[in-house]
Order: C-alpha cells, then sequence, then structure tokens
C-alpha cells in the first residue's frame, strides 16, 4: 500500500508539471549530486594532493590533514613487539638418554674394577697404576694413597647418585646458550614432553660439589664426577624454531588510529619514511572512500528527492504547488546545497562550530515559509537539514543545528503582519540559536577555543539572514507573483488604489465584494486555511467589474437593466467577460499569484443558470448548449479560493431573501454549499464535509451582523 502511495504521489507530481519544470527540478537534484560529490570528496580524492609536497627525507611543503579515519598497520613497531616476543622464547635443548646411560655404564664400570681389584688384595700401587692408566694426573700419588683409604662403595654410590641426578637434569657444552635470560628449556628425548625451564647456567660442563654434603669425598668426588661426566643435552633448533613461530602468531599487529582532520604532518616538518607511508595509505583510502561514498550519496539523494515529492503533495501540504513554486523550492535547494558545499570546502571541519551557524537556514527557512506557506517551510527545514547531515559528513552537530533553527525559524515568522516585525523575529532566534549553542556545548556534543567568537557569529548570523530576509522578500514577491502576509495586508488595505476605484466606479460590487471577503476571512480562521489570503481574494475576486459596472444588478441601484435588451448569449458572453478582465486587470497592477488564481476560479465552471433559462424560453425547442452559457473555469484549486466562491455565492443570493429566519438561513445557505458540492466545484480543493459544515456556520454568523435588522428571529430570541 505504502508502494503505490509513493507512486500516485509520482504520477501526480510529474503529470501535474510541464516538462521544463520536470527538467529544472532533475537538474536541481543532478548538479546538487555533483557539487557534493566534487567538493566533499573527488577534490580530495584527485586534485588535493601533490606527491611532489611530501618527497620523504624533505620538509613538507604544506600541512597533510587526513579526510577521513586512518588505521595505519606500524610494520616498525609491530616488528620490535615481535622481535620482543621473539626474544622471551627460551631455547629448547633436548636430553639423550642414550649417552646418559653411556655415562653411567663407564662409571659402573670404573667402580667395579677398581673394586674387583681391592677383593682380589692386589697392590696399592697396582691399583694406582691402574687408575693411572685411565685417568692420568688425576690424582697425585699422595691423594691417590688418601682415595684407596675411602669407603669406595659408599663413594660410588654417591657418585653414581649425583651423575645421574646431573644427567637427567640436562648436562650441556659450556658453548651452550640461552635467551638472555640465563634460562633454557629441557626436552627428554624420550616422550618429548617439557620437562622444566631451568638455568642454563646450571647445567653447564663444570661441576661444584657443596664440600658440606661430601666431607672428606669432596677433594675426590668433583674430579671424578667430572670425568664421567659427558654432555648429552643438545640444542633442538627445529623445536625452538616452532616455538619462535607460534609465539609470533600471538602478536597482536600494531596499529595507529588517526582521526579524520588530524594533522598528520606540519610544512616545514621533515618527512620520514614512516610518515610517506602513511600519507600514501591515506590516500589510497581516500580513493577507495570516494567509489563508496559515489553510491551513499546517490542512494541518500535520491531518498530525500522521493521524501521531497511525497512531503510537498497537496496531500502533506493541505495545498497545490504550481509550477512557479516548484521551481522556486528546487532552485533555492539547488542555492543551499551549493554554499553548503562551498563553505564546508573552505572552512573545513576543523571549523565545525561554526559551520552551522554560517548556513543561510533562517534565510531559506524564513523566505520559503514567507512565499509558500508554513507548512513547505517545515518540511524544507527537516529536507535541507538532512542535506546537511551529508555534506558534512554526518556530523550530529550540524544536524540538530540547522534542524532546530530551521525549525524555530518557520514558528517564530507564523504570526508576523508587519515586515518591521521581522527583525523581532530575529532577535528571538538569535537567542535561541545562542541557548542552542551552549547547550550542545555543554554536553560535549562540540568543542571550541573561542567561545566569545562562536556567540558572536551566533548572535550576529541571525541578525544579518533577517536583513537578508527583509530584504530579498519584496524583491521575491515582486519577480516570483507570490502572496505573502506583508503583501496581503499592504491589499487589503480599503485605501487601496484599486479598491478606492471600486468605490466610485461600482459601490454594488465593492459592497458585495466587502461582505464576501469578510465571510471568507472568518470562514478560512474556522477551518485553519489562510485567512488574510481568503480575505484579500474576497476585496479583488471581482475587479474585473470596474470598467462595466452598469451590466452587473448590484450596481444597477432599480434602474434599467441592461440585459433586458440583449440575447441571452450576448449577456453571458459580458458576464463571463469579468473574470477575464479582472485577471487581465490584476496581472497589470502586479497582483500576487494566489490572488490572480481566485479571480480566475472564483465561479468555477459554475453555470449561468438566469441567461440559460431564458435562451431555452426563447430558442422555443431549439438547440442550447448548457456549456455555452457557463464560466469557463477552472473549479477551485485551493480551499482558500473554494470559500471565497461559496461566500461569493452565498452573499449574492441571500440578497434575494427578504427577512429570513435564522433556520432558513441556514437551510438556505447549507443547500447552496451542497449544490456546488453536487456539481464536483469542490473536488479539487482539499475540503472536507466537515470544513463545510464549519465554513456554512461561519457565513451564518458573519451573515447575521451583515443583516442583522433583515434577520427575523425565533418568536422570544434576542436580537
Amino acid at each position: 500500500m505504502k508502494n503505490k502511495f509513493y507512486l500516485t504521489n509520482l504520477k501526480q507530481y510529474l503529470s501535474s508539471n510541464s516538462l521544463f519544470t520536470n527538467i529544472f527540478v532533475l537538474m536541481s537534484f543532478l548538479l546538487s549530486v555533483v557539487f557534493i560529490l566534487f567538493f566533499n570528496y573527488f577534490i580530495d580524492a584527485f586534485f588535493n594532493y601533490k606527491e611532489s609536497d611530501f618527497r620523504v627525507g624533505q620538509p613538507a611543503k604544506s600541512d597533510y590533514v587526513l579526510k577521513s579515519d586512518l588505521s595505519y598497520f606500524n610494520e616498525f613497531e609491530t616488528n620490535i613487539a615481535k622481535g620482543v616476543e621473539e626474544q622471551l622464547v627460551l631455547p629448547v635443548y633436548k636430553i639423550d638418554d642414550e649417552i646418559t646411560s653411556i655415562a653411567i655404564s663407564e662409571l659402573k664400570a670404573f667402580y667395579q674394577s677398581i673394586n674387583s681389584l681391592l677383593e682380589g688384595n692386589s697392590s696399592t700401587d697396582l691399583i694406582i697404576e691402574r687408575i693411572n692408566d685411565t685417568f692420568p694426573d688425576l690424582f697425585t700419588s699422595y691423594e691417590m694413597g688418601e682415595f684407596l683409604k675411602l669407603d669406595l662403595r659408599h663413594f660410588f654410590s654417591l657418585l653414581l647418585t649425583e651423575q645421574r641426578k646431573i644427567l637427567n637434569r640436562g648436562y650441556i657444552s659450556e658453548s651452550g646458550t640461552s635467551n638472555g635470560s640465563g634460562l633454557i628449556s629441557v626436552i627428554s628425548s624420550d616422550d618429548g614432553t617439557l620437562s622444566q625451564d631451568i638455568s642454563a647456567i646450571s647445567v653447564l660442563k663444570s661441576i661444584k660439589i657443596d664440600s658440606s654434603l661430601y666431607g672428606d669425598f669432596e677433594p675426590y668426588f668433583s674430579k671424578l664426577l667430572t670425568e664421567f661426566m659427558k654432555v648429552n643435552c643438545f640444542y633442538d633448533n627445529d623445536q625452538t624454531k616452532h616455538n619462535k613461530d607460534l609465539a609470533l602468531l600471538n602478536v597482536k599487529p600494531v596499529i595507529d588510529y588517526y582521526r579524520s582532520g588530524e594533522i598528520l604532518i606540519k610544512k616545514d616538518f621533515v618527512v620520514s619514511s614512516d610518515i610517506h607511508k602513511k600519507i600514501m595509505e591515506a590516500e589510497i583510502l581516500v580513493k577507495k572512500n570516494t567509489i563508496s561514498n559515489i553510491f551513499l550519496v546517490l542512494g541518500y539523494m535520491f531518498l530525500i528527492y522521493v521524501a521531497a515529492i511525497v512531503l510537498f503533495t497537496s496531500g502533506f501540504i493541505q495545498k497545490k504547488l504550481n509550477e512557479s513554486d516548484v521551481v522556486l523550492l528546487a532552485g533555492m535547494t539547488l542555492f543551499y546545497v551549493l554554499f553548503a558545499v562551498l563553505l564546508r570546502y573552505f572552512i573545513g571541519l576543523e571549523n565545525i562550530s561554526i559551520y552551522p551557524l554560517l548556513l543561510p537556514s533562517i534565510l531559506v527557512s524564513m523566505l520559503i515559509t514567507f512565499l509558500l506557506g508554513s507548512k513547505v517551510g517545515l518540511y524544507h527545514s527537516i529536507l535541507t537539514s538532512f542535506l546537511v547531515l551529508l555534506i558534512s559528513d554526518f556530523s550530529i552537530y550540524a544536524f540538530s543545528i540547522t534542524l532546530m533553527i530551521s525549525i524555530l525559524s518557520t514558528i517564530v515568522i507564523h504570526d508576523v503582519e508587519k515586515r518591521i516585525d521581522l527583525m523581532k523575529s530575529s532577535g528571538e532566534l538569535a537567542i535561541l540559536q545562542t541557548v542552542l549553542i551552549l547547550y550542545m556545548l555543554a554536553i560535549d556534543i562540540v568543542k571550541t577555543d573561542d567561545l566569545l567568537m562562536l556567540l558572536f557569529v551566533s548572535v550576529g548570523s541571525s541578525l544579518v539572514f533577517g536583513i537578508l530576509t527583509l530584504a530579498l522578500l519584496p524583491l521575491s514577491e515582486h519577480l516570483l507573483k507570490i502572496s505573502t502576509c506583508f503583501q496581503l495586508t499592504e491589499l487589503c488595505d480599503l485605501n487601496a488604489p484599486l479598491l478606492k476605484s471600486m468605490l466610485i466606479k461600482a459601490p454594488g460590487t465593492y459592497a458585495h465584494s466587502i461582505a464576501v471577503a469578510n465571510m471568507a476571512e472568518s470562514a478560512a480562521q474556522n477551518i485553519g486555511a489562510n485567512a488574510l489570503l481568503a480575505k484579500a481574494g474576497g476585496y479583488y475576486h471581482d475587479i474585473g467589474k470596474i470598467d462595466q459596472p452598469h451590466y452587473f444588478i448590484e450596481n444597477q441601484k432599480g434602474g434599467k437593466n441592461m440585459h433586458d435588451d440583449m440575447k441571452p448569449s450576448l449577456s453571458v458572453a459580458v458576464i463571463k467577460s469579468h473574470v477575464k478582465l479582472g485577471i487581465e486587470k490584476g496581472k497589470k497592477i502586479g497582483l500576487p499569484s494566489d490572488i490572480i488564481d481566485i479571480i480566475e476560479q472564483h465561479h468555477g465552471k459554475g453555470a449561468i443558470s438566469f441567461f440559460l433559462d431564458k435562451a431555452k424560453k426563447e430558442s422555443k425547442g431549439g438547440l442550447i448548449l448548457t456549456e455555452d452559457f457557463g464560466y469557463s473555469g477552472p473549479n477551485p484549486q485551493s480551499p482558500e479560493a473554494a470559500i471565497v466562491m461559496l461566500g461569493d455565492s452565498v452573499e449574492a443570493a441571500v440578497r434575494s431573501l427578504k427577512n429570513p429566519t435564522i433556520s432558513q438561513l441556514e437551510k438556505f445557505v447549507w443547500e447552496l454549499i451542497l449544490n456546488k458540492l453536487k456539481e464536483g466545484m469542490l473536488d479539487a480543493c482539499g475540503l472536507t464535509l466537515s470544513d463545510l459544515t464549519s465554513i456554512k456556520d461561519s457565513f451564518i454568523s458573519t451573515l447575521m451582523g451583515h443583516y442583522h435588522s433583515r434577520i427575523e428571529y425565533p418568536t422570544g430570541a434576542d436580537e
């Protein structure tokens, strides 16, 4: 259902405007897209950067400001982190159990050979000779003699135990290395499991014995232990490399984060290779973002375009925009977009605090509200705020300030009646905008280094845009022929030249127009329509009668009726001509297009019944075409035009009643309104049945004031 609604609005919009208008709106849309893409993205991506400004080892020729957030992989810092992590990995040594067994076996064999000599009661000299043959110059003759006096069984038992403990822990050569921590990882060769991380120093090929543990054995213990020790713990390069690789996998890359708008390097600072890499990566990122941003901007702008078509249809704004209105809206939007884009480009996002204050939001919102109405101004304010959101790289601050101040601009001028009151409204906006700025600063949505300057810009921009609105409004009224409250107020002055001319030349028409204006104003107020426009339309709807007043009954003052001697067809031509003459006169004196429309539509396509009936009687059965005896129209296209049409019919008809009662008057007025409704003359004006009821009640109330003496009240009723 929603899609059907949007398509219906789109078809209605396209069919109701000329080819020129549709092309102008489309071109405005496309130009807005092109400007946003070019100044927001393409210039930064393809034009601003000069590689020659940032050469490695040379001073930068300008500041390099990041155009978007940058996540930079810091290879240098990452390699340092990897080096540290790699250094922390302990060298892996693996114990060779076969060598361990051989070393233990050799010690046992030596003990057994000594023990067999002792058990065989061999001479001491023979035993010493055997030991010297195995380990020349290990002991002196004296030490050897003393050694043989020891409890050798106990001695070798302790020696084997100590040897086995050392070898099982791992015994490496003095050329063994650690990672600088003094630790190594020792792995058993039989099952490959990590044994323990131990001090490399404790497993070097050097034996130190605690004399307190071995007493008299100590001089011989360490020497023999050293002789029977074998290096059984060897560096495992593959396992060490594997451990380092695993450790490097756990090293997270070092990422440097930079925010959009940050200065990566300032002018005259030497460009390092690292900074140059960052600049290159930032430029690549900008170009990539530009491609994706093309689709973002196109999609975003298309949604705004569709939203505008939907919001500016009569279903939302309760009025139909004519082609000049559509062109004005498109032109003002294009101007606003171009201004916003260029302002953003020249002041940069680093000055985002003053950006929305310098936008012509107040000027555009006020002009559109005055020229096209408050609802059009409100919806346009919302749409332009979303355009600012896109142009400012989705700055919530810029969007919020623009939205709030634009909406407030449409509100504060709602009841303005005099042009000078516009400056008062500008002052109110200055105060409101300043309060908004202070609130934004308080909640940290925006920051500034110069609060006084920010407040000065806030107040100054509001007043300047108010003055510009005051200056441009009369020019806009004249060029576009659009009515504003100021112009309508001036037109409703009964001392206006045209109204004074009507009073002199066509006093009956003047009295009728005054009555219709009063009825229209009251009725428009009751239904929420433009009361000032309805009142002015009532004053000027019959200005086409001024130059030939005597052809209209209200100016004949009981004298001869000019139509008595005229054919019905000629009379109808004269009567109908007052609409055409009124349009011509209105255009000549520069009446707004809204009032020209009311003059053109105040009879719609209604039939001139009196002369139609007269023609039928005179034709005696001949062919009479009804359309020849009706107004050319069109039927009313706005509530104000419809109200003037109904007021015109009711006021003229009521003058024919003689002393009607209130109930008779109500019935009579309601029947007149319903006849217009049945004839389809109210189909295009947007009035509901409830509106028509309110209009009828308002007419009755006004007529009771005008014709108080002619209305008969029910018995007992107070007059």
